[in-house]
Order: structure tokens, then sequence, then C-alpha cells
């Protein structure tokens, strides 16, 4: 039988405490317990795997994530205390940046499931978080991927996270050279001077 450590097993109880609460609304017992089961199946066939995921939609696109990415540039969770509400706010994934951002990811890849995402007003509460999150430089952008997307094709949604991410790269490469340039072409001017 496998050995899970206390830290997991605190996030399966998170996840069943959010299901309690939230998802119960939306799904029985069974069908959540149908999903668990999908995402250990997948588990055990997917190459890259890990243990905070916690939905199938999220399977998949973690393990199109890394074959698109370095692994190592996926971060998984990533919790962000930035609200002053009840729980924090947790990027599904977080790409961590080649260049220099000024931010600690360049972007963060949300997985829009029909259960927690469907209603205008919880939309709105995303839009909300996206901009906080920009404002207060978590993340560059935020890329939102619907779950039927990621089910028909994840490695077409993580390709398209990766020229996204790819193009805010070179947009602050493209920054940083400029002043650079510009801090050169004063150099030479008040050396001459």
């Amino acid at each position: 039988m496998k050995e899970y450590t206390a830290y997991q097993l605190n996030r399966w109880w998170s996840v069943l405490y959010v299901w309690q609460n939230e998802w119960s609304k939306k799904l029985t017992w069974e069908q959540f317990f149908k999903i668990r089961m999908k995402m250990y199946m997948k588990s055990l066939t997917l190459p890259y795997y890990h243990y905070d995921l916690e939905t199938p939609d999220e399977v998949e696109m973690y393990n199109a994530l890394c074959h698109v990415f370095k692994p190592e540039q996926v971060q998984v969770q990533q919790l962000q205390y930035v609200f002053t509400s009840k729980y924090p706010y947790r990027l599904d994934f977080a790409i961590k940046p080649n260049t220099v951002t000024g931010t600690s990811y360049t972007i963060g890849i949300e997985c829009d499931n029909p259960w927690g995402h469907a209603s205008a007003t919880e939309k709105e509460k995303d839009q909300f978080r996206t901009e906080l999150l920009q404002d207060l430089y978590v993340v560059k952008a935020i890329v939102r991927f619907e779950g039927k997307a990621i089910k028909s094709d994840p490695i077409k949604c993580a390709k398209k996270a990766l020229r996204y991410y790819n193009s805010i790269e070179q947009q602050i490469t493209d920054e940083l050279n400029q002043e650079l340039s510009e801090y050169m072409d004063w150099i030479i001017e008040a050396g001459t001077s």
C-alpha cells in the first residue's frame, strides 16, 4: 500500500472539505469518488503526476505542461495569500520565469471546470482575482482553459500557454534591452561632455 505524507493526507482532507462545503451542491458523493478514482487511475499511466492536483482536467493539463515546459518550471497549486477572505487564492499552475520579470511567476494557468466557474458571479470573481494578482506582481497574466478544451487536446492547451509565456518573456526582454540601450547611450553621452 502506498505511504502518504502528512501533507498529502492534509491536502486530501482539504479536497474533501471543499467538496462538502462547495461541490456537494453540484456533485453527489458517488460522482466525487468517481472523479478521484479516475485521477488515481491516470496517475498510474501518465509520466508526470503531482499529488496536489484536484481534478482530472488538472491531471491532464499538468502532464501536458510538463511535456511543453521544463517540469521544474511548472508549480502546482500555488497559494497566494492576497485576499481578506476565508480561503487564500490558489493558482492551479504557475510557471516560473526564465528572465527577470519583476513577478514571482510569468503566467498562472487556471483549469476552469463547470462546477466552480460557470455562473456570471464566479466569472466576475475570477476576473477580480486575475487583476489583483497582476496588480500585486504575482503573475504577469493568467491563462484560463475550460475543461472541454483540456479534455479534447491538453497538449494544444499547453502549447497555447507556452506561446503566451514566450510572448510575455520576449516583451520583457525587449523592454530590458531598450532600457539598457538608453542607459548605455546616456553613459556615452555623459562621458563625452
